[in-house]
């Protein structure tokens, strides 16, 4: 009779260590799935702190947009090592221009040279809305309003859709500088 109770209860000890194992691999088995789960979400990292000028242009032959901004003091000139430079191909549609600043460096004003000046193209650069941008804040600046914002140089004469690129005095240099007001409503706004 004892060796009955014995065997009884060494199945029951048994049981209670298979069923743990069960509900201890289930749960495992769980966790592994959630972690699953968790790996393959998307993850969005957002550029904190990152001011942008993305432009909607339209150049015609491959060129090179410069981007030149002052960082430091609202008195300083602009100069090669505060300079972003991207190439562009030419195009009869608009497309996208993004430059992005050094993280942490909210410009005091900057410009946007609109041809590269070995190329000397004299033709028309289209320019549909500048967007500025510094974490969730937005300045969007349509082509109706951006001689309020922009001030063009001797190299270019501005349109109705943009601006014609010229040589003067056997010189070219076409760029946009941005006005006092803009440099404030960045200041305010962003």
């Amino acid at each position: 009779m004892r060796l009955n109770k014995k065997k009884t209860s060494m199945k029951k000890i048994i049981l209670m260590i298979i069923i743990c194992l069960v509900s201890c691999k289930e749960e495992k088995s769980l966790k592994l799935e959630e972690l699953d789960k968790f790996e393959k979400e998307e993850v969005i990292v957002k550029d904190e702190d990152v001011f942008k000028v993305v432009l909607s242009i339209k150049i015609k032959e491959n060129d090179r947009l410069d981007l030149f901004y002052t960082g430091e003091f609202p008195d300083d000139e602009f100069n090669e090592y505060e300079r972003l430079g991207k190439d562009v191909k030419g195009s009869n549609e608009f497309q996208i221009i993004e430059f992005n600043l050094p993280e942490g460096v909210l410009p005091y004003k900057f410009r946007i040279d609109l041809g590269k000046n070995s190329n000397r193209h004299q033709t028309q650069v289209d320019i549909e809305w500048i967007n500025l941008e510094f974490n969730d804040n937005k300045i969007n600046i349509k082509n109706l309003v951006l001689k309020s914002f922009f001030h063009p140089n001797i190299y270019l004469e501005q349109n109705d859709d943009g601006y014609l690129r010229k040589t003067v005095a056997d010189k070219f240099d076409p760029f946009i500088v941005s006005k006092p007001v803009l440099n404030k409503k960045i200041e305010l706004e962003l």
